[in-house]
């Protein structure tokens, strides 16, 4: 009530709007101050720090939430210090993957940072610069060191905190913390942040499934083991949650936790027997520390290593014997472990039932469940291009599924991605637009590209396709979009640029779009210089004509068919004494034509008009 009389008064007192404001916080900063000195010993400045950096953040709080005078200061010091770290993350996160992380799988790596920062503080000094890690020199820390530190701290923390607990009750939730840490909730505060009973919310809504390994250190408790001998561990997983469980921290394709997850793709379509094998007299950075071995069904072996990097040992490429124990020596004469197993009864009706399955609009929905859905894109591996909605009702982390398989997104389908699919899609997409050149883009190239995520990308692209184009002097130019590159180049860059590369001499010019994106495009006033031009024919393809189209004197032939969103028609088109004809079939029936162009058009059949002449 204080506070509210203080604001009262303030705003009575201050008839000058200029200085309003400026009153009302530096008298509401010092009442907080005030209230948040007791019981702490943090400096005025640390508190007056945690206050400014609230009414930056407040805006993106619940409504009920943006009142700081309801805040206890650990509270308010908690939310801040939360908000804090999470930008050091993706701060953090952007510079590693350009550095030591670059290449990594990156929900590994931000798995990884986000426990590294938890822990940050309780390692050695010098140890505390991430930079300093290679991304497998990261996770060997992590492993070792996130467990046990965070128990320590945050036992101590809680013991202090809350002396009606038992040491069994904060421990216990101590440990779930640590074992369900890759299914909290995104926006979870630390654990050295939160109270216990944010520490009890955050938790007791999460179940302990199966896949959660319930141990510190290895978890290997049921995974066949077929060799175990110096310090040399080989397995046989039988299922995706044994290979996540071997992981390691590599960023293994039937690794990976979620949506990213290939195994039933490589055991099922492609009929792989894939061995894990630990060489643990190896450092755990080694590339060879872990490694996977898949076998064919003919026997040939390929092998992936800690990189698994495309143009190195990724597990696409059959590789000799010699070749496999160079990397892991002790395997030099162990060659006969490694059999191709034939699809078990299970697994031969599993691919039975999903290979051909048919899905016309909803997977999971018709399919039974999302676990069904994802069986069925990992086995049949469809091209959804045609079925638009099938993908853009699927379950996020199953999008992510249909993009692991090397599938490309329409425009419709990148339009209808969460947020975090997108950036998942442009990740794996970003390295490979860089090489294609103008002429081996696809439509779903061309989609990503002009995202507004991606101008910078663009822009880099531009000079390169530019000087791709042929800039020729025919009289006739065709371009047939998406199968030729000048086509293209007005996809990405619009008329205005591509007007630029051709010559004034052009007498006929026709641009048609024959594939099921639409390319609405703006027609730019350049357009008037092709003063010589007898026939236009712009087809599935324009929005908006300029008026300075008047200025085409020699233009007889118009052809404008199958424009859908076109919404008008140029005024000066009536000033073309040559206008002869103007083909409007299939287009936006609703297009506005302007009076004195209307009194010139006769029908002559459904959407062909031919011009009168005064």
């Amino acid at each position: 009530m204080k506070l509210v009389k203080i604001l009262s008064s303030v705003i009575v007192e201050n008839v000058d709007p200029r200085f309003r404001l400026t009153e009302i916080s530096n008298k509401l900063m010092n009442q907080l101050v005030v209230k948040f000195q007791e019981g702490t010993e943090d400096s005025e400045d640390d508190i007056k720090s945690y206050i400014n950096d609230f009414d930056k953040y407040k805006n993106g709080l619940a409504s009920d939430k943006r009142d700081i005078t309801k805040y206890t200061y650990d509270q308010l010091k908690s939310l801040i210090q939360s908000k804090r770290v999470k930008k050091e993350e993706g701060d953090i996160y952007k510079t590693y993957m350009k550095g030591p992380g670059k290449g990594s799988d990156q929900r590994q790596v931000k798995s990884m940072i986000k426990k590294f920062l938890e822990i940050r503080n309780y390692l050695p000094e010098p140890n505390r610069d991430i930079m300093k890690y290679p991304y497998l020199k990261l996770v060997e820390v992590i492993q070792n060191k996130f467990g046990g530190l965070i128990t320590k701290a945050a036992f101590e923390k809680f013991k202090r905190e809350r002396n009606d607990l038992t040491n069994e009750q904060i421990l216990s939730y101590i440990e779930r913390y640590v074992d369900l840490y890759d299914r909290l909730e995104p926006n979870t505060p630390p654990i050295m942040l939160m109270s216990f009973d944010d520490l009890e919310a955050s938790l007791d809504h999460l179940p302990d499934g199966d896949d959660v390994p319930q141990k510190k250190g290895d978890d290997f408790q049921g995974i066949e083991n077929i060799y175990d001998k110096d310090n040399l561990y080989i397995f046989k997983p039988n299922g995706k949650e044994q290979c996540i469980r071997l992981a390691h921290g590599r960023p293994w394709c039937t690794s990976r936790v979620g949506g990213g997850n290939l195994y039933y793709n490589y055991r099922l379509e492609n009929n792989l027997t894939l061995y894990y094998v630990i060489d643990k007299d190896k450092p755990f950075d080694d590339l060879n520390f872990a490694v996977v071995i898949l076998v064919d069904e003919y026997g040939r072996k390929r092998i992936a290593d800690g990189k698994n990097m495309a143009g190195g040992f990724s597990g696409h490429k059959t590789e000799s014997w010699d070749v496999i124990s160079s990397k892991v020596p002790k395997l030099a004469d162990k060659e006969y472990l490694f059999t191709a197993d034939p699809l078990t009864d299970r697994e031969k009706e599993l691919l039975r039932r999903y290979k051909n399955i048919n899905v016309n609009e909803d997977a999971v929905q018709e399919l039974g469940s999302v676990e069904d859905a994802e069986f069925w894109l990992e086995i049949a591996s469809p091209n959804l291009t045609n079925k638009p909605r099938v993908y853009i009702n699927l379950p996020a982390e199953l999008k992510k599924k249909y993009i692991s398989l090397g599938m490309d997104l329409t425009g419709d389908m990148i339009t209808n991605s969460e947020p975090d699919v997108v950036k998942y899609y442009l990740a794996r997409k970003i390295d490979s637009l860089r090489t294609k050149t103008l002429s081996n883009l696809t439509t779903a190239d061309i989609a990503l590209i002009n995202m507004p995520t991606m101008r910078n990308l663009k822009e880099e692209l531009k000079v390169k396709y530019a000087g791709q184009l042929s800039a020729e002097g025919d009289t006739l130019v065709k371009i047939t979009y998406p199968n030729d590159s000048s086509s293209k180049y007005i996809a990405l860059f619009g008329f205005e640029e591509l007007f630029e590369n051709l010559s004034e001499n052009i007498q006929f010019l026709t641009i048609n779009n024959t594939s099921q994106d639409s390319l609405d495009l703006d027609i730019p006033p350049s357009i008037g210089k092709f003063t010589n031009m007898m026939a236009l024919v712009l087809e599935n393809c324009v929005k908006t004509l300029p008026e300075e189209m008047g200025q085409m004197e020699s233009l007889s032939f118009l052809t404008l068919q199958r424009n859908k969103n076109l919404q008008s028609l140029p005024s000066s088109l009536a000033d073309l004494e040559l206008l002869e004809l103007i083909t409007l079939s299939g287009s936006n029936p609703s297009m506005v034509i302007p009076e004195r162009l209307k009194e010139k058009m006769v029908e002559e059949s459904a959407g062909v008009y031919v011009i009168s002449v005064d």
